[in-house]
């Protein structure tokens, strides 16, 4: 360790501790903007959770693939490049393909990864990405006699697709043993609305897809569809372990009124509000919107204007889009942000991933309680904070025996310690001495002397940079 030197700094000329100035940056320089006309006109969950600004440090990898357990695949015109193997957990057979009439999973699989500057349709959240189909919900239409989906309980169907999202050998429900031939990056599941607690298996298949690596991305659950209650607690996802819970928030990042709610959700996303215009509308209920691009004959349901837009095929297999509004909206656009921090950074752990999402987020309009929703998705903020790439440090001396030094950090998170050493007899200020930004020492004048600074964010990610300058003779 350099020498420490505890004096006054105001007698030797040392300036208070004032934390670095932010530079400006304009939001030109910030964001990176798709041309996709639903993008466009429908931006404003993205611009909620800064995605155009996260887009200008990666727009995701095609090494890194998002599952999407939910309700199988179709070839939409913004998704049918984006679909690696998956497998039907509903019917048991190695064909994902969604076989009913309500495409819940087409809706999510475009809020994660719809493919960009296309010319239709809209973008997905890390659409460098890739997209698993892991077929484990029936949204209308039949389901074969003595399939896995018609016999088992959800929770177990789900189960199994998630120990095959996460690379494991499963029984596939009908006696068949089968393995993704990878596994998936993350795991996302828009499938909240069943009562607890937490089954014994699935908390079993979360647990080991977290062993493995892969995040488990879980929408919290709106208080519709049969539960009578927004008390997260009572919804399964609020007592399963080791999932990251996604509640739905509007602009402001309060609740929506639909969504679970608790003190366990992990944090909050864009969830949409269907019923602002709708003739159909119940309190507190999510749901269908207006079909952007097409007409159903079926669907009298969705005329709100105000959800998330997303992918949609219609009964009749048209591809378009369309607004949908509930918590099975607001996660994916975690699952996404995940894509892309592990696109920047592949070796970050599902835990590290829970706190750099958690860390970040925040509030748009301050909280003042007494009981706060969970702070909302920065997808910027997240996405940076993935990597610690590095720091530089500049010392300088332009009066004799002092000198200074600045430190500029790229990514992290916050919050930063420092350790900075020297050769004796030059020393920092004891005040300095474990300070991230900045450090104010005295040196012997006319002698070349080095500062070297650790720097450690708040993962224990850590970084050593030197500086060698000429300590100032001038008086």
């Amino acid at each position: 360790m350099g020498t420490v030197l505890v004096g006054a700094l105001v007698a030797c000329g040392a300036p208070e501790e004032t934390p670095p100035p932010s530079e400006p940056v304009s939001q030109a320089q910030q964001a990176l903007e798709p041309t996709d006309p639903r993008f466009n006109s429908q931006r404003w969950h993205y611009n909620l959770i800064r995605a155009p600004e996260a887009w200008n440090l990666t727009t995701g990898s095609s090494a890194v693939t998002v599952a999407v357990l939910d309700s199988g695949k179709l070839l939409h015109p913004d998704l049918s490049s984006k679909w690696v193997s998956g497998y039907d957990f509903v019917e048991g057979m190695p064909d994902p393909t969604d076989l009913g009439t309500y495409h819940h999973g087409i809706h999510v699989a475009g809020t994660i990864a719809a493919t960009p500057n296309n010319g239709t349709g809209g973008v997905g959240v890390c659409w460098g990405c890739k997209l698993m189909p892991v077929r484990v919900s029936q949204s209308g239409g039949g389901i074969s006699s003595g399939a896995p989906g018609a016999n088992d309980p959800l929770p177990t169907v789900i189960a199994r697709g998630i120990r095959y999202a996460a690379g494991y050998e499963v029984d596939d429900g009908r006696g068949n043993l089968v393995q993704a031939p990878a596994p998936a990056s993350v795991i996302n599941i828009s499938l909240g609305n069943m009562p607890g607690p937490c089954p014994a298996d699935l908390q079993s298949a979360v647990n080991a897809a977290v062993a493995a690596g892969v995040p488990v991305v879980v929408a919290a659950g709106n208080r519709d569809s049969g539960m009578l209650t927004s008390n997260f607690a009572n919804f399964v996802w609020g007592t399963c372990q080791n999932v990251i819970s996604v509640a739905a928030v509007n602009e402001k990042s309060d609740y929506e009124s639909y969504s679970a709610q608790g003190p366990n959700v992990t944090l909050g996303a864009p969830g949409g509000d269907e019923y602002r215009t709708s003739p159909y509308a119940k309190t507190g209920e999510a749901g269908f919107g207006a079909l952007i691009g097409c007409t159903d004959p079926e669907e009298t349901r969705g005329i709100g204007t105000h959800g998330i837009v997303s992918s949609w095929t219609t009964s009749q297999g048209i591809h378009c889009d369309r607004h949908w509004a509930g918590t099975s909206m607001a996660a994916p656009h975690v699952s996404g942000t995940i894509g892309l921090m592990r696109s920047r950074n592949p070796s970050l752990t599902p835990a590290q991933i829970k706190t750099l999402l958690t860390s970040t987020a925040r509030w748009v309009i301050p909280c003042v309680g007494p009981v706060c929703p969970p702070k909302t998705l920065d997808a910027h903020a997240a996405v940076s904070a993935s990597r610690f790439d590095a720091i530089s440090v500049s010392c300088t001396s332009t009066q004799s025996n002092l000198f200074q030094c600045t430190v500029t950090k790229a990514g992290g998170l916050a919050p930063f310690t420092g350790a900075w050493t020297m050769v004796a007899p030059a020393g920092v200020y004891s005040q300095y001495v474990n300070n991230p930004d900045q450090a104010y020492g005295i040196c012997t004048p006319g002698v070349m002397t080095t500062a070297t600074v650790t720097v450690t964010d708040a993962l224990g990610r850590a970084q050593t940079r030197s500086s060698t300058f000429l300590c100032s003779s001038t008086p």
